[in-house]
């Protein structure tokens, strides 16, 4: 009997325990991509909050560091993006087959925008007078 459950084989209580039989068998697809989206997401939810934490310092503190607009520019743009990426992620769920390779891309490309959004919000701006270059 196949099972649907990757390397764990379901028991009578209803919990899983490893088999080694089980291991040839391929992982189920939604599992996979279950997996992907709650670490991308995670990455993502990291680089949103980043950027509107900054948001709600240049709000609390509007003289320490003056707003440039081209800087609110960048801020939405990359808002926007990292919230597109995160609403075509859902359409991964129609991928057959996971790779590693293709599991890395996505998990670098999710890290981008994090580092992007680190950029646009830098911890300490000791160093600058302002928001811009």
């Amino acid at each position: 009997m196949a099972s649907r459950a990757g390397p764990f084989a379901p028991l009578a209580n209803g919990c899983r325990e490893w088999s080694p039989r089980t291991m040839a068998q391929p992982p189920d697809p939604h599992e996979l991509y279950l997996h992907v989206r709650v670490l991308v997401g995670v990455v993502l939810g990291l680089g949103l909050t980043r950027i509107l934490s900054g948001l709600a310092r240049m709000v609390e503190h509007p003289g320490r560091n003056p707003v440039s607009a081209t800087h609110l520019l960048w801020v939405a743009v990359i808002l926007l993006s990292i919230i597109h990426f995160w609403w075509w992620e859902f359409a991964l769920i129609s991928l057959g087959a996971w790779r590693f390779e293709l599991f890395v891309f996505l998990l670098l490309y999710a890290f981008l925008w994090f580092v992007l959004a680190c950029l646009l919000f830098p911890g300490d701006l000791a160093e600058h007078d302002t928001y811009e270059a």
